[in-house]
């Protein structure tokens, strides 16, 4: 089995890099109910 090595830097970037495309998913979600949800209102 082949071991594999991650150095520190570079864990720490491919998790920050996680992190802001899980907030980023969040974020249009969000902005997806607002908007749904002021047109609702609107009517």
């Amino acid at each position: 089995m082949a071991e594999i090595t991650i150095y520190e830097t570079k864990l720490k970037e491919l998790l920050k890099v996680a992190i802001m495309e899980l907030l980023q998913e969040q974020k249009e979600d969000v902005s997806e109910f607002l908007a749904e949800t002021l047109e609702d209102v609107s009517r």
